[in-house]
């Protein structure tokens, strides 16, 4: 599971709640546990998927939910399904917190809809588990809201591998057999990589894919690859661009003019494949070999 603690949880409860009612929840005793979760009274759960598997919970008895909800909507008469309702959207803005609270330990998840569920007799019991039936472990928090007492858990699985970033690599060529040689090339070995075929539409492309790395030729029809060269070191300054062209290397360096101190290497066609993947390699570093295509 992240690295998330026990007091990192409650402040991002607290600061999620606070907004609701306007002051912040009295923060109690905080649990750990694993397995199964019992609860009791009144539970919204909102599950979320992805790199993570788990749930967000809130807890609490009918008569807190009512005056909890009460104070929320200004309205201490609301009927059960409103009272049920109210309680669902604090599980949602809590798992909103959540979701950018495992995004600072770079996990991806995507929210789910909250399920109401009403214990009876109240002092029954309530298990609550993961749907996949996965071990999980549960981080909750007792707070005060209001005056209204209540419990929010927090339930995981274990992490899903974390997908790799492959780097992105745009090649900007018109000539069409030199593009698609270097386009099978860099995919094979294991690149994201796009192509385009003239100036304008390959800066679009390579704001849009961000870029690790650019390969342009100069002699473009419309605007010149020295433009794309010019554009990229404003707007993606951190991209790395190599410039391959035929034309003689001082007439290269001549177009260029300012923009040519964002250009790691200037080289002559044709390349083979193997040296679009070296430079790829030499900038970049390999892609690992699980990630590269087949």
């Amino acid at each position: 599971m992240p690295s998330l603690s026990t007091t990192a949880i409650s402040e991002t409860v607290g600061e999620a709640l606070a907004p609701l009612l306007g002051e912040s929840p009295s923060l109690g005793q905080t649990f750990e546990l694993s397995g199964e979760l019992r609860s009791q009274g009144v539970t919204a759960q909102v599950p979320f998927t992805g790199q993570l598997e788990g749930l967000v919970l809130v807890e609490a008895s009918m008569a807190a939910c009512s005056g909890l909800v009460g104070e929320m909507m200004g309205d201490d008469e609301l009927p059960t399904e409103d009272v049920l309702d109210g309680l669902g959207e604090i599980a949602n803005v809590l798992s909103g917190a959540v979701k950018n609270l495992v995004a600072q330990d770079g996990y991806s998840v995507t929210i789910g809809l909250p399920h109401i569920h009403r214990t009876e007799p109240i002092d029954a019991q309530h298990v609550v588990s993961l749907h996949s039936g996965e071990a999980t472990t549960w981080q909750g928090v007792e707070l005060t809201l209001c005056g209204h007492p209540l419990k929010v858990w927090l339930g995981f699985g274990a992490p899903k591998a974390k997908e790799r970033e492959r780097p992105h690599v745009l090649v900007v060529e018109d000539d069409g057999s030199s593009g698609k040689i270097a386009v099978r090339a860099l995919q094979k070995a294991g690149y994201d990589v796009s192509l385009s075929v003239d100036a304008i539409e390959g800066i679009r492309q390579a704001v849009q894919e961000r870029s690790s790395l650019v390969f342009t030729d100069i002699d473009l029809p419309a605007v010149n690859g020295a433009a794309v060269v010019g554009a990229l070191q404003v707007v993606l300054p951190d991209s790395a661009v190599v410039v391959v062209s035929g034309l003689p290397e001082a007439e290269i360096r001549g177009l260029l003019g300012p923009a040519e101190g964002h250009v790691r290497s200037v080289l002559t066609k044709p390349l083979t494949p193997e040296r679009w993947v070296e430079i790829a390699e030499e900038l970049l570093g390999p892609v690992e070999t699980d990630e590269r295509a087949a």
